[in-house]
């Protein structure tokens, strides 16, 4: 269905259903994940502040609504960014992914594997 809806719904399958059901099992499961990560560790507000720049900046370097282009974008940052702790203090690896972000808006803002608009 993700790849053709109109197909879909031409052979009979309920669209607004299985939409609802995904939603539904994704909501459940990340319900459950949060559970097992609550046993295994102290819960705090700010859990995951960290990563929430490198994977925007991942998404933004591999083009945004491209799934391939964001996984690359994702393993080209995640490289850059241990990779730089050979040349600067690990406490900047955020900043590669930071500077990665802006240069790549400023030279390719539809990213690597976006679409030009």
């Amino acid at each position: 269905m993700a790849d053709n809806i109109d197909l879909a719904q031409i052979t009979g399958i309920n669209t607004e259903r299985v939409i609802i059901w995904t939603w539904a099992m994704s909501g459940v499961l990340t319900a459950a994940a949060g559970i097992l990560l609550a046993f295994d560790t102290h819960l705090t507000p700010v859990m995951g502040w960290n990563l929430l720049l490198p994977l925007f900046a991942a998404v933004i370097l591999g083009g945004i609504g491209s799934p391939y282009g964001a996984m690359f974008g994702g393993l080209v940052i995640g490289i850059s960014q241990e990779m730089s702790t050979l040349i600067i203090s690990a406490a900047y690896k955020p900043a590669v992914a930071f500077t990665i972000m802006i240069l790549m808006l400023i030279i390719r803002p539809s990213g690597l594997m976006g679409k030009k608009v």
